[in-house]
C-alpha cells in the first residue's frame, strides 16, 4: 500500500526530490517489514499444516497396515474354508458315485441270478445230483456260490449236466447243509431296493449340505475380498488351479480304482473259466478194469510223472469206442493217486491203508513217478523192514541151533533161560526200536545248542557201525552213530569203523552204558547225559559252563530232546512179525518135572 501512495504522489509531481528520497526509503523499509511478517505467517501456517499432515499420514498408515493384516487374515481363512469345502464336496460326490455304482452292480447281479434256471443237475466225480440254484448259492463266498453266481458263462454237456471234478461220495452232505439265511427272491429284491434308495437319499442329503456350506463360505469370501480385487483375482486363479489339480487327481484315482476292479474281475473270470474248462476236459480212465472219471487238469497237475507225460498232448492217444483211456496197471489203489493229484498240497494217506496195501501202493506210485511225493519216507521204511527181518531171521536161527544142541544132549528141562535167547531178544528189541526211529529230531529244550545243531533232523541209512545203523543229517554234513567205545556220537566225518569220542571232529556225544542195554536208538537215550563242544554250543552258554575234563573240552547239555519223527507203524507186516516173535520170547513156559532116565 505504501508503494502505491508514493507512486501516486510522484505521478502528480507534488513532491520534491528530498521528499521523493525520503518517501522511497520509507516505502522500501515498510515493504521489507511487511514481507518479513508475511513470510513468518506463511511458515507458521505451513508448519502447522505440515504437522497436521504428518499426524494424519501416520494415522492413515496405521489404519492401512491394520486393514492389510486383517484383509490377509480374512483372505487366508476364506481360502482355507473354500479349499476344505471343495475337497469335501468332491469326496462326497466320488463316494456317492462309488456307492451308486456298487449298489447298481449288486442289483444287476441279483437280477441276473434270478434269470438263471432254477434246477441244476451236477456230475461230481461220477455221482449225479439234482438240486436248485438257490441251494447252490445259499452260502456266500464259497466255490458253489461263485461258480453259479451268474457272472460267468457255464457250459453243461449234451444232457445239461454240469461236471465238477471232485469225489462225489460225500457231496450229498454238502447239499443237505442249510445255513438258515435263505430268503425269497421278492424279499431279497425289496431289501436291495430299500438299501439302494436309502443310500442314494443319504448321499444326496450329504452332498446338498456340503454344497450349502461351500456356497456360504464362498459368499463370505467374496464379501471380504471386495476391497482387494486384484488379490482376490489372484486367489481365485490359484484356487481354480488347485481345484483343477484336485479334480485331475480324483479322476486319476478313480481310473486306478476302476483298473484294479477290472483286473480283479478278470482274474476271477480267468479262474472260473479255468474251472469251466474242466467240463470240456473230463477224462474217463480204465485202470486194470477199474473205471475212474477225472479231468485233464488233474492228470497233468504233477509235472515229470507218467500221467502228466501221457496226457501232455505230445503223444497221440487212442481211446476206445466209449472214449475211455486204458492203463494196464492194478487199479485197486489208483483212487489214492487221483486224490493226491487233486489236492497235492494237503493230501494225507489214510491210516486205513495197511502194511500189505502200502507195499502195493508203493509199487504203483513208483511206476507213476509219485513215490517220493506221496510216501517220502518209503526208502527209510525199507531200511527198517530190513533191520527187522534180519533180527527175526537171526533169532530164529539161534533158536533152531539151541534146539538141535539140546536134542543131542537129551536136555529135557523146559523153560530154562539160555544165552541165545537173551542175545536174540536184545537184537530184536534193538531192531524194533531202530525201525520206530527212522527219522529223529534233536535239540536242547533250553537255548543251548548252536543254530546248526538245534532241531536238526537225522535220517537212518543202510550203513552200520558197531552193529548199529548210522543216521545222517538232512544236510549230509553230520552223522549220528555209535563209536567204537559204545557211545552215540555226532561227527562231521563219515564214520569208518568208529571214531574215538576224543577225536576233534566229534561235536556232540552221549555217555551211553557199556552194554547199551535199553538204549538201541537215539530217542531212547537219557536226556541228561549229552555233551557238546564249543562249535555245537552257543558261545554265551559255553563260556559260562563248567568243563568237566580239560583234556576233553565238552560241556554238559542241560536237557536234550530227541524225538522220533517217523517210523514203521506196528501194523506193518515186518513190525508185526517182530513183535510176535518178541512176545514168544517173553513167554516163559511152566517148568515140568524132569523125567527119570529109566522112564525116558
Amino acid at each position: 500500500r505504501g508503494a502505491g501512495v508514493i507512486d501516486t504522489l510522484a505521478t502528480h509531481g507534488g513532491m520534491s526530490a528530498a521528499m521523493n528520497a525520503a518517501a522511497e526509503a520509507l516505502s522500501q523499509q515498510t515493504l521489507r517489514d511487511h514481507l518479513n511478517a508475511g513470510v513468518d505467517l506463511f511458515f507458521q501456517a505451513a508448519s502447522s499444516r505440515r504437522e497436521e499432515a504428518d499426524v494424519a499420514l501416520a494415522e492413515a498408515n496405521e489404519i492401512l497396515e491394520g486393514s492389510r493384516v486383517e484383509s490377509a487374515r480374512v483372505k487366508e481363512e476364506a481360502n482355507t474354508i473354500k479349499e476344505d469345502a471343495i475337497r469335501e464336496a468332491e469326496g462326497v460326490k466320488r463316494k456317492a458315485r462309488e456307492e451308486r455304482a456298487a449298489l447298481e452292480a449288486e442289483k444287476a447281479a441279483m437280477e441276473k441270478v434270478h434269470t438263471l434256471q432254477k434246477n441244476k443237475i451236477h456230475d461230481v466225480g461220477g455221482h449225479r445230483f439234482t438240486t436248485s440254484l438257490q441251494t447252490l448259492t445259499s452260502v456266500p463266498d464259497t466255490f458253489l456260490s461263485s461258480f453259479f453266481s451268474g457272472r460267468f458263462e457255464l457250459q453243461p454237456d449234451a444232457e445239461g449236466v454240469y461236471f465238477i471234478d471232485r469225489d462225489g461220495a460225500h457231496f450229498r452232505h454238502i447239499l443237505n447243509h442249510d445255513d438258515g439265511n435263505n430268503t425269497g427272491a421278492a424279499a431279497a429284491d425289496a431289501a436291495l431296493r430299500h438299501k439302494i434308495d436309502a443310500g442314494i437319499n443319504e448321499v444326496i442329503q450329504a452332498v446338498t449340505a456340503v454344497r450349502q456350506e461351500a456356497d456360504d463360505a464362498l459368499a463370505q469370501a467374496n464379501e471380504v475380498l471386495k476391497q482387494a480385487r486384484l488379490e482376490s483375482e489372484r486367489l481365485r486363479a490359484t484356487t481354480r488351479e488347485e481345484v483343477a489339480k484336485i479334480k485331475e487327481d480324483a479322476v486319476a484315482d478313480a481310473a486306478g480304482a476302476q483298473r484294479d476292479v477290472r483286473e480283479m474281475l478278470e482274474e476271477e473270470k480267468a479262474a472260473m473259466e479255468k474251472v469251466h474248462a474242466f467240463q470240456k476236459t473230463k477224462t474217463t480212465l480204465n485202470v486194470g478194469g477199474h473205471r475212474f472219471e477225472t479231468s485233464l487238469q488233474t492228470l497233468t497237475s504233477a509235472p515229470d510223472t507218467f500221467l502228466a507225460s501221457m496226457f501232455s498232448g505230445r503223444f497221440e492217444l487212442q481211446p476206445d469206442a466209449e472214449g475211455v483211456y486204458f492203463i494196464d496197471r492194478n487199479g485197486t489203489h489208483f483212487g489214492h493217486i487221483l486224490d493226491y493229484l487233486r489236492d497235492t498240497g494237503s493230501f494225507t494217506l489214510s491210516p486205513a491203508v495197511t502194511g500189505p496195501q502200502r507195499a502195493e501202493l508203493a509199487s504203483e506210485l513208483q511206476f507213476y513217478g509219485l513215490l517220493e511225493r506221496v510216501m517220502p519216507y518209503h526208502a527209510l521204511e525199507q531200511i527198517g523192514v530190513s533191520l527187522l527181518k534180519q533180527a527175526c531171521a537171526a533169532g530164529t536161527k539161534q533158536a533152531l541151533q539151541a534146539a538141535v544142541a539140546q536134542a543131542r544132549a537129551l536136555v529135557v528141562q523146559m523153560g530154562s533161560t539160555t544165552p541165545w535167547l537173551s542175545e536174540a531178544k536184545q537184537a530184536l528189541q534193538a531192531a524194533v526200536a531202530q525201525a520206530r526211529a527212522l527219522v529223529v529230531q534233536m535239540g536242547s529244550t533250553t537255548p543251548w545248542l548252536s543254530e546248526e545243531f538245534q532241531d536238526a533232523r537225522y535220517l537212518i541209512t543202510e550203513r552200520m557201525v558197531s552193529d548199529v545203523p548210522v543216521w545222517a543229517a538232512e544236510n549230509g554234513k553230520y552223522f549220528l552213530y555209535v563209536d567204537k567205545i559204545g557211545d552215540f556220537s555226532i561227527s562231521g566225518d563219515a564214520p569208518a569203523g568208529g571214531i574215538d569220542f576224543s577225536d576233534e571232529e566229534i561235536k556232540i556225544w552221549h555217555m551211553t552204558a557199556a552194554d547199551m542195554e535199553g538204549e538201541w536208538a537215539p530217542n531212547m537215550l537219557s536226556p541228561t547225559k549229552w555233551r557238546s563242544d564249543d562249535a555245537a554250543t552257543l558261545e554265551v552258554q559255553y563260556v559260562a559252563a563248567q568243563i568237566e575234563n580239560p583234556e576233553n573240552p565238552f560241556v554238559a547239555v542241560p536237557n536234550m530232546r530227541v524225538t522220533a519223527v517217523h517210523g514203521l507203524p506196528d501194523d506193518d507186516p515186518a513190525m508185526a512179525a517182530a513183535l510176535r516173535q518178541l512176545a514168544d520170547m517173553n513167554y516163559e513156559r511152566p517148568r515140568k518135572r524132569a523125567r527119570s532116565q529109566s522112564q525116558e
